[in-house]
């Protein structure tokens, strides 16, 4: 498996299988191929180290259903501020399910995304509630 230089694990990750299309966003690389590992028989999972990695993504195509981002990454900006950038550039959120995972979640961060379609979930988080979630079955 190769690191590219944006950050981004490039592995051909994108099947073509009709599965439902997950992005998750962190920058420790055991916890992407870790949650990747477990998502993977419920979705078409790609992994992007940092905020960055997955704004490039994104700019070229890459078109997720859901995203599940950390909030504290140490690679070029946060989780919220990624969000925050989506929303401000003209891609077309409405189908897409955001989850926003943290160890350190707190009044502060869940302040800051107020006005956005985004659900807030604490490390270690239950995998169970994250996919009722992004199967829209929560809120």
């Amino acid at each position: 498996m190769q690191t590219t230089r944006h950050g981004e694990i490039d592995e051909n990750q994108q099947s073509s299988t009709t599965k439902r299309k997950l992005l998750v966003v962190d920058d420790d690389l055991d916890f992407l191929l870790g949650v990747k590992t477990f998502f993977n028989s419920y979705y078409d999972v790609q992994i992007a180290r940092g905020g960055m990695a997955a704004l490039k993504l994104i700019a070229n195509g890459y078109r997720p259903d859901c995203m599940l981002v950390d909030t504290h990454m140490f690679r070029n900006f946060e989780g919220v501020d990624f969000i925050k950038s989506l929303y401000f550039g003209d891609l077309d959120l409405s189908h897409m399910r955001v989850a926003l995972c943290s160890g350190m979640m707190d009044k502060e961060i869940s302040d800051r995304v107020v006005g956005y379609d985004v659900a807030c979930f604490i490390k270690p988080f239950n995998t169970k509630e994250i996919l009722d979630y992004f199967e829209g079955n929560s809120s």
